[in-house]
């Protein structure tokens, strides 16, 4: 059972509560790595935000199997586009 698996059997848990929740979790995310390392960070990315708990409340007719290469199919598919978006972002980030 994952941290927000207890909001979804509540049925009075909103979109709202999940993302404050999520947004506690990033918090202390950061409060560890702030306690480990003293410098700054100039970006930062967040992977696996749980995100796709609040797509899966909002749109569960859309929900359906899913197999590993179906995974690796649409990851090897958005590879390239998302390669272009860090890229530029760290670009714009260090030239600035």
């Amino acid at each position: 059972m994952g941290p927000l698996d207890e909001h979804l059997d509540n049925p009075c848990t909103t979109a709202t509560d999940i993302m404050l929740e999520i947004y506690s979790q990033i918090e202390e995310a950061a409060a560890v790595i702030g306690s480990r390392w003293p410098g700054r960070p100039r970006v930062g990315i967040i992977l696996g935000t749980g995100l796709s708990t609040v797509t899966n409340m909002c749109l569960p007719d859309a929900l359906g199997e899913t197999s590993g290469d179906d995974v690796v199919r649409i990851a090897k598919s958005a590879e390239s586009k998302l390669r272009s978006i860090l890229v530029g972002v760290l670009d714009e980030e260090l030239d600035g």
